[in-house]
Parts: structure tokens; sequence; C-alpha cells
């Protein structure tokens, strides 16, 4: 029967097999396989002995010994012990035909492959009598010592490859059973190596070709034998046999180099103990012997591609690992000083995937000691300075090599230019930070090197050299100690008078790294301000060099620019914000200028040298340097940059201008003639656009760089913040600051209404969200790639321009403008909340016209504005600033959101057709999504706000673990929605019926933070009847409802404990959470009862949680989602509900939903 059955499967297996085969037929194949994998274990065993006979056909044999491998290794258990000893007879029979040279490699695998599986499903019983076998065996020649190294690589593999099937108790025996028998096996595996070694030597001279071959494969096993051993064994075994030396031995050799590579390899890749420092030391040496070699006469060909470029990176690579892991078991080796400087070598290679290779070991050693973790022993990764200096000189000539960019193609070591970009720019980033590490630990070496670079780019004046200076000294003067940096004898200050000495450039690029050099020297005029004055008014001479043809300072942008306008124009901007970048590092040395650089930069405005936008940048920079001096002299700065402004803002023209939206439409937009196009007609107002852009963001910087002094970071509660300064130097100017830009606000939000959308016309699709930030929430592009594909990007001239995509710039700027203003203004002048009519102002603005705002503009309001007001807003104020402020906003922010999740929920997951008209109404729903459920986390963060919780001002919502809502009452006394309920019940009803409604949303982020204000809301409510009554139906309904989402399941049990203290804390509502329970699929009153009981008996919090789940669980099954972890493993849980075990009636569906629409039942406070 078994010859039958082999027969019929040898020959399906063999037509299958061809590259011609029907699918059908290899369908029969896979069959035939399965059924005898998982048949009979006699009848498969039977089959598949036939099948792997040496007379059939390879892809015969290699089928039946795939049968005979499944069986062992998921069915041994079920042979007996007969059988057992049977299948390893079978097997050792097998493995020893494998050994004729004529046997093809594929099968002489099978084979050993079958035997290794044997051992790891046996043990010693087997291990023990085979392995003297495989070493009588590796005498009868070439074929069998390969079959008997394969068996000794495969059963080491089970141990050092992962592995699903092998659980952890049998892989330690396995493991064991390998190291007890290490003794006997190294020293076979080292003998094979040298007895094959020789007589492949021999073949090779006498020119046996064949004979050496197989001599060869012999070698290769046994190394890779030894690789898989070095993996487990420990590292002293390894010494103490010989592996070690023999894999040193034999790197020698080009034939078996890479093998004994990667033996040397798994030994660097492990720990070193103690006492394997001498084994590591040898590793190390016979590293650094092979390295000698490639850096000698092969060093032309280890970038030329081939066997030496491998090799070289190979090696290069194993270097760099034991170089960043174990160079401290090399003190007081002399192999330590030739190793490191062969990596010097490396490094120096003109070849960059070579030298990057070095670079990460160098970034490695040197951050051990810039950056050392506790306990380590920076000592021993110390630099000798001998090594510091070549180190040091061959970071130019790298730099140097870097592809530019614009064209020459891209070498053949890449495959894309994208790839070669993503290279260079991390080749780059080593060489930064290897400078910035030498610079910390020799900083003398490094400068001396950064003035040759300096000599060298100002003779040759390339902007290759410059480039490369630029990017040395970034980082070397940034890490130099400020010991060395305070001191006048060290070669900084002649670096920058260097610096100011060289002529300025009118490519802008060559001006725009000349200016990044000398922003670098701020860190030394920190420490020694003696050319604070020479060094910025270089910059500003670089930046009058740079000529910005046919423009001057007070004219618009060019529609369309020429040649190189655009570079000359984001270069001069530049240049003004090296000036800002030395203020922010030397401000204090900077101070003592103030005087003299605002009447420079005045003098430069009004002879129109300087652009409006430069003139900003420069202001803001006396602006951080004032942060120096006192609070007169602030108020006085900031009275002189602010003065024009206010006069601006004062006159009639611009009053009237943002008096209502078309006035705001004829004085910002112009727009074309009825009947043109966008494109046609362009918009205009540009001069308009222009000039208000700059005063709105030379406004915002000013509140921006005039923080509260003592201020920064302030982590103090709602309505207990410190008294307002009143020498705060912005507090002045309050009264006409926000007048201009909060009736902007206004305006622009007027434009979303349907009559003005049609007075816009086609420049109507401004109002919509440009084509690449659509592409960022479709999830195609990242955020700075949509900006350069979508053409947005930050050059201000866009903002001017008279096309659609510019108004939408202008639109979207001011708009930012005004949030990060008021968000500014309330967190460092806290002195406006005195004024009540800037309150009024303030809150109409932020609402006006608030049911048509776009759901990402109301987004952005509330993170940029809303929130920080509501934050900051001290107690006394909340009556004229909040009272003014949530009414209008609450109630459109909870419709929009109920009615969204409400429609989301409806639709389900239904997927859109393939026609393009289906398509984008589908990336149409995925962008809505994407933009509401933002919307709804910004929203749970003010809800969360409003009830107490403290949240991070940096990043919105971080719900900060001092003011969590963890006990009863917890964080929310005196908070605002407490405020609230008594002085506007119907806005706290708003937040109270939110919250609830969010802990049902498929939003994970957004339901926890709704499910953290509940837990407020609940603490909050005892003593208020009406709030205590929805408290025990409503919210208790849409915690259940909210366990009925996957989505929460990372905070269920949160929710449990939300429903434990709806029914510890609250029993005057008691009846309507019965009710509640009681509405609930297949509860019974006797069950219900039952649950009280136990409930009211169980002092501890845990177990009254466990019997909430379980209650719940019984009635709600598969339906609570958020708890299917839970029902899977409910532990040992014992407690069991008294009672008699009435039929509930059944229903098949877990019916609970909530109509949060509704917003008539019941009110709270009525």
């Amino acid at each position: 029967m078994a010859s039958e059955a082999a027969s019929k499967v040898a020959q399906i297996a063999l037509q299958a097999s061809s590259s011609e085969a029907s699918a059908e037929l290899r369908r029969l194949a896979a069959q035939y396989s399965e059924e005898l994998k998982l048949g009979s274990i006699a009848l498969s065993v039977s089959t598949a002995a036939i099948l792997v006979d040496p007379s059939a056909q390879l892809e015969v044999q290699h089928f039946g010994y795939g049968v005979l491998h499944h069986l062992v290794k998921f069915r041994w258990p079920e042979f007996d012990q007969q059988e057992q000893t049977q299948l390893y007879g079978m097997a050792w029979g097998w493995l020893q035909q494998a050994t004729a040279p004529a046997t093809p490699w594929a099968i002489r695998s099978k084979s050993a492959l079958l035997m290794a599986e044997i051992v790891r499903q046996a043990g010693s019983e087997v291990w023990d009598p085979l392995l003297p076998a495989l070493t009588q065996l590796a005498e009868g020649g070439p074929g069998a010592a390969v079959s008997a190294l394969m068996v000794l690589r495969h059963v080491t593999e089970d141990v050092t490859v992962f592995s699903d099937d092998l659980e952890g108790a049998q892989k330690r025996k396995l493991l064991h059973l390998l190291n007890d028998s290490m003794p006997q096996v190294l020293p076979f595996i080292v003998k094979m190596l040298e007895s094959h070694y020789v007589k492949w030597m021999e073949a090779t001279r006498g020119g046996q070709a064949d004979l050496a071959q197989r001599h060869a494969l012999v070698v290769q096993e046994g190394l890779e034998a030894a690789a898989s051993c070095a993996g487990v064994v420990p590292v002293t075994s390894l010494l103490q046999h010989r592996v070690i030396d023999a894999a040193a031995f034999l790197l020698r050799s080009q034939e078996f180099c890479m093998p004994s590579l990667d033996v040397l390899r798994k030994i660097v890749a492990r720990k070193a103990a103690e006492d394997e420092r001498e084994a590591f030391a040898g590793v190390c040496s016979a590293l650094t012997a092979a390295a000698s070699g490639l850096l000698g006469d092969a060093w032309p060909e280890l970038g030329s591609g081939g066997f030496y470029e491998e090799l070289a990176q190979r090696l290069c690579d194993t270097m760099a690992e034991f170089g960043g892991a174990h160079l401290e078991t090399l003190a007081g080796q002399p192999v330590r000083a030739q190793f490191l400087e062969h990596m010097v070598r490396f490094a120096q290679h003109p070849d960059l995937i070579l030298s990057g290779i070095a670079l990460g070991m160098w970034n490695t050693v040197m951050g051990k000691v810039t950056a050392p973790k506790k306990g380590s022993n920076t000592e021993a990764y110390m630099l000798p300075a001998e090594l510091v200096v070549p180190l040091m000189a061959s970071v130019p000539e790298r730099m140097a090599a870097l592809p530019q960019g614009g064209g020459g193609g891209v070498p053949d070591a890449f495959l894309s230019a994208k790839e070669l970009k993503e290279f260079s720019s991390t080749y780059r980033a080593k060489l930064s930070k290897l400078v910035k590490d030498l610079g910390s630990q020799q900083p003398a070496t490094v400068l001396s090197v950064c003035t040759e670079q300096l000599s060298k780019a100002a003779a040759s004046g390339s902007a290759t050299d410059i480039e490369v200076l630029t990017l040395m000294l970034e980082p070397a003067l940034s890490s130099f100690p400020a010991e060395f940096m305070s001191r006048t004898d060290t070669g900084m200050l002649q670096l920058v008078d260097a610096l100011i000495g060289i002529s300025p450039s009118p490519s802008p690029t060559v001006a725009a790294l000349h200016g990044r050099c000398l922003e670098a020297t701020a860190a030394f005029l920190k420490h020694n301000g003696e050319r604070m004055q020479e060094v910025v008014s270089k910059v500003i001479s670089i930046l009058l060099s740079v000529p910005l043809m046919a423009s001057d300072g007070w004219e618009l942008p060019p529609i369309s620019p020429p040649t190189g306008w655009r570079d000359a124009f984001a270069t001069r901007v530049k240049l003004a914000g090296n000036v800002l970048g030395i203020a922010k590092v030397a401000g204090a040395q900077l101070a003592s200028h103030l005087q003299a650089l605002s009447s420079y930069i005045q003098g430069l405005w009004q002879r129109r040298e300087i652009r409006v936008g430069e003139r900003n940048v420069l202001q803001e920079a006396l602006l951080v340097a004032g942060l120096n001096v006192g609070p007169e002299l602030q108020a006085q700065l900031i009275e002189w940059l602010l003065a024009p402004i206010r006069d601006s803002w004062r006159q009639q023209r611009r009053l009237q201008s943002v008096s209502s939206a078309e006035a705001f439409l004829q004085e910002f937009a112009e727009l074309p003639s009825s009947g043109g196009t966008a494109a046609e007609s362009p918009i205009g107002g540009r001069e308009a656009r222009w000039e208000v852009h700059h005063e709105m963001q030379m406004v915002e910087r000013a509140v921006r760089r005039t923080p509260p002094a003592g201020q920064h970071g302030s982590q103090e509660p709602p309505g207990q913040m410190a008294p307002a300064d009143p020498r705060h130097p912005a507090l002045p100017h309050a009264d006409w600051a926000f007048t201009v830009p909060l009736r902007l606000l206004w305006c622009m939000q007027a434009l979303w209404q349907p009559q003005w959308r049609a007075a816009l016309g086609p420049a109507q699709a401004a109002l919509e969200m440009c084509p690449a930030e659509r592409q960022v929430y479709l999830g195609q592009l990242a955020g700075r790639q949509a900006r350069e594909a979508g053409g947005e990007g930050d050059s201000e001239e866009s903002v001017a321009g008279g096309s659609v995509t510019a108004f939408r710039m202008w639109l979207k700027a001011m708009r930012d403008s005004v949030y990060l203003l008021i968000a500014m203004a309330v967190e460092h002048v806290p002195g406006l909340f005195a004024r009540d009519s800037l309150a009024e102002e303030m809150g109409g603005a932020l609402t006006a016209h608030i049911e048509f705002m776009a759901p990402r503009h109301l987004r952005l309001m509330l993170r940029h504005s809303v929130i920080p007001l509501v934050r900051e807003c001290p107690r006394p104020a909340w009556g004229q600033w909040l009272s003014r402020l949530l009414p209008p906003l609450l109630p459109v922010l909870r419709g929009r959101l109920t009615a969204f999740w409400g429609a989301f929920s409806a639709a389900g997951t239904g997927a859109a057709g393939g026609t393009t008209e289906d398509t984008s109404r589908a990336q149409d729903e995925v962008v809505e999504e994407r933009v509401m459920r933002e919307l709804s986390r910004e929203a749970a963060v003010l809800m969360q706000i409003l009830a107490g919780m403290q949240t991070s001002a940096k990043a919105a919502g971080a719900v900060l673990p001092p003011r969590q809502v963890d006990q009863p009452g917890a964080g929310v006394q005196g908070c605002i929605l407490e405020w609230l309920l008594d002085a506007a019940p119907p806005c706290a009803e708003a937040v109270v019926r939110l919250s609830m409604a969010s802990m049902a949303w498929p939003d994970s982020d957004a339901a926890h933070r709704g499910m953290s204000t509940c837990r407020a809301v609940a603490a909050m409510a005892s003593g208020r009847p009406d709030l205590e009554q929805v408290v025990g139906s409503e919210m208790l309904q849409s915690a259940i409802l909210g366990l009925t989402l996957d989505s929460n399941t990372v905070f269920q049990g949160e929710l449990i404990t939300l429903i434990r203290e709806i029914l510890v804390q609250h029993p005057a509502s008691s009846a309507a959470a019965r009710g509640v329970l009681m509405s609930l699929p297949r509860v019974s009153e006797n069950e219900l009862q039952g649950f009280y009981e136990a409930f009211a008996k169980e002092a501890s919090e845990k177990e009254q949680r466990l019997l909430i789940k379980r209650l719940l669980v019984g009635v709600g099954g598969e339906h609570l989602k958020a708890l299917s972890e839970w029902r899977n493993n409910p532990g040992t849980v014992n407690v069991k509900l008294s009672g008699k075990n009435q039929a509930a009636p059944q229903r098949d569906d877990f019916e609970l939903s909530v109509d949060w629409s509704d917003i008539s039942n019941p009110r709270i406070n009525n």
C-alpha cells in the first residue's frame, strides 16, 4: 500500500515541480502533502521513506524529506519508543547515503536538517550516541564531513535562531545539552577546519580543482558551524578550544575570509564578561590584522566595487561594533592603539559608505565620554591627542566629498536620488556629531582645524569651502567648554576677526553660509562680547550686499519675480534671522548695544535699504536682547517698536477696512470683475495685505518676546494665578493692540457665510482646504512635503500675491497670528484680564459667525486661543471673560460634534465604489473624519480644564498627575464648571452632556478625556439633585455604552471605576441607576437584587469593580467589546449573585443607545 501511494505521490510531485505545471496539478500535490502530514503515522513514514530513496528524482526526494521533517517536528510524541528508535535509525541511514560525492547539496542539507530535528525532539537520548558517530562519519571524506558539520550547525541554530515552536524550557534544555558537549564539538570543528584546509591547499597546488572544491566546502561548512556555536558557547571556551585562532587564521585567506568574519562578528555581538577580556582582545587582534592588509596595498580597491569593497565594509562594520561595545576590554593591550588607528584610516577613506561605517563607531565611542551612562568607564574611551588630530583633520575633506546636489547622477552604490539624499543627510549628521564631541574634549585641536578651513574658504571664496566651514563651526563652537571660551588666548578672537574680514559675497548661497558662520560665534560672544558690535554689523552688511533686483525695501514682491529674486529674498531674511540667533544666545552682551543697533536699523529702514520683513526680524532681535535690561528700558523699546503700528491702526482708513465683511473685501481683496476668473483677474488689495501682515507679525512678536518674569512654565491651576505685574512693558498697549486683530478675525470668519462666499466669486476657493493640506489628512504627504508640493511655502511674498493661493495663505497667516497673539497675551500679560472692555471684544470676535466656521478652524481656535484663555483666566475675571466666551461656543461645539458622531455611527463602515466620483467622496469623508477627530480631542481638553483638571500648556490636553480625579472631589473645588452650574446652567449642561457623549465616541483619546471629566462631574454632583439624576441615569448609561467600543479597551478599568463611583457616591439617584441597570438585556429583578446585596456587603473597591464587571459581562456578553480581554480570562472571581435565577426575557441584541442630539432631556438646574 505504501509503495502504491509513494508511486502516485512521486508522479504528482514530479509533475507539479515543473515550471509548466498547471495550478490544479500543484494544488493536488499540496493536497497529497497535507494528507501525508496529517494522516496515519506509519503509512506516512513508510511512503516518505520510499520517496527519499537516492534513486528517486531530486524533486521527489525533496517532497519526501518535507513530509518527514513535518512528522518529526509536529507529531513526534505520537511515535512510540520503538518507532522513534526506528525513525532515528532510518534518518542515520539517509544521512550516510547523502555523504556520497554526487549527492545534491539540497538533499544533503535536508537529511542533516531531519537528523537535527530528531535531536531537538529526543534530546540526550539521541545526541549522546550521535555525537561520536558524527565524528567518526566525518572521517569518511569531504562529503561525510560536510554532512556531519551540517547536523552540528542545524542543532545549534535551533538555539540561536528565534523559533515560535520551541518553548523556553525546551530551548534551555537543548542549550544545556549543547554546552555540555562543547568540549567534544569545538575541537572536532577546529580539527575539520585544519585538516581540510591543508587538503584544500594540497589539492589546489596539485591542480585538482574538483577535489579542492570539495575540501573548500568542508571548511566553509565548518566555519558556519563555528559561527552558530559562537552565538551560544561561552567566549572563554571558544578561546580555549582555538575557535578564535582558527577564524583569525582563515580570515587571512581570500577564499574563506567572509565566513571567518561571520564567526568573529557573532562573538563581537555578545556582551563581554570580566573573564572574557583576553578572548575579546584576541578577536580584536584578528580584526586588526585583517584591516592591516586591506589598508595597505588594497586601499585603492576598497571603494571600487567587487570583493575588496564588500570585505572592507563588512570588516569595518564588525570593527565598529567592537569599538562601540568592547573598547574598554582593550585597556592596557598593545592592539588598542593599532585598532583605533585603523578606524581613523577607515574614516578617512574616499568611499563614503565605508567612511560612514567608521564614523558611526566614532560617534558611539565619543558619546560614551561626552554623555556617559551611570557606572561606565569613560577613561577606556578617551582618545589620545595623536589620534584626534588626524581624525579631525579628515572632517573637511569628508564634508567636501558629500554630493552637493544639482546634478551629476546617482552613484552605483545608491538605488535612487532619494536614497543618496538620505545617506548624505545621515553622513553629514555623523560628521557634525564627531566635531561636536571632539570639540568638547579637545577644543584647541578642533579650533585649529576650523581656522585652517576658514583660511582656505577665505582664499577660494567657493560655496563648497564655506559650506564645509559652516558645518564645522556650528557644532564645534557650540560644544567648546565655557572655560575655553572665556579665555582670550585660545585663538577664538582671531577666528572671529577672520570671519569679519571676509568680503561679503553677492551670491545668496555664499552670503547665507557666511551669516551662519557669524551666528555660530555667538557661543563665544556670550562669554566675550568684545566683538559683538562688529559681528552684528558684519551680518547686516552681508544682508545689504545681496541685491534684490527690481524692488526695494518699500515695494511689494513682484508677482512674477525675475530669476534669482526668490533666493535673494530668502537669503536676506535668513541673514536677519542670524542676528536674531545671536541675540538668543548672547543677548546679555548685545543689550549694551541696543541704542546704537536700534538707530542703525531705523536708518536702514528710512533709507529703504531693508525690507519690512527683514526689519521685523531685526527688531525681534532687539526684543530678545531687551530681556536683559530693566522693565523701564523694555517699555521704551516696545513703545518705539509699536508706535508706528499704533498710529497706523488708529487711522480711519484702517478701522474702516475692518468694520464689516464688505469693507474687508474691498480693502484686502479688490475682487475681480464679474465674468473674469481668478487667473484672468488677479485678486487685488496686495498693498493692504502686505502691510497688515507685517504689522500683525510685529505685534505678535512683541508680546511673544516679553514673557512675565518668574512665570515661565507656570503650572498654577486656573483661578490661582499670581497677581499681574503692572510694570509689564506690553500692558500699556493692550487698549489698542487688539482692536484691529479682533476685527480682522470677525471679518474673516464672516466670509464663510453664504452671502460672502458668493461675493468672493472664483476667489471663494481660498476658503477651502488647500490640496497639500488635504494630502496630509489623507496620509499621502508629511507636513513638510505638503508645503513643498503645494507651493505654499514660508516665503512671505506669497501672502501678497494676486492668486487664490496667495489670498488663502494670507487668510491663514492672519487667522494664525490672531490666535497666537491671544495665546501669548493671556500667558505673558496677565494684567489683560483686568480690562473688561477687552473681554467683550475678544469674546465677540472669537465666537462671531461661529455657526459657519469650518471645523478645522474651530479646532485651531480652541487649541491656540480658547484653551489658553480659559486655562489662564483668574477666578475674579470669570464673570467678565468666560461668560462672554463660553455660552456662544459650547452649544455650537456640542451640536457639531454630536451631529457628526451620530451620523458617523449611523453610516457604519461602508466603502465607496470604484468610480472617480466615489473615490473623491470617500476621500472627503476621510478628511472630514480626521478633522472632526482632532476637533473632538480639543473639545475634550477644554472640558477637562473646565472641570478643574490641569493640563500642559505646551501639549494641549496632557493631564498632569497631581490634578487627576482619583479621589471623590479631587481637582474640582472651585472649578469653572462648578461656577457655570450656578452662573450659566445651559452652558454647564452643554459641558456635562458633551463629556457624557464623548465616552461613546469611537475615538480613544477623546473618550478617555470625556470619561475623566465625567468623574469630576460625578464628584461635584452631591447636593445638586438635578445633576445627581443626570449622573445616576444618563452618565451611567453613557459609561456602559462606552464599554461597547473596542477603542475604549485601554481604559475600561476607569470606566468601571466611574460606574462604581456613581453607584457608591450618589444614593439619591439610586432609583435612576437601578432603572438603567434593569433596562439592560437579560437582567432579571432577582439577579439585580442579588448584585445590589453583594455590592453592599463588599467593602473592597476592587471586589466591587469585579462585581460590576461580572454583571455587565453577564448581560452584555460579546457586545461589551472593551471588556473582551477580561471576559475571555476573568481570573479567579468567585463572587456569586444571590437570588433565584429566574429566566430573564431573551434578546438577541445588546440594545443600549442614547440619542445625544436631544437637548431637551432632562435639563440641569432648571
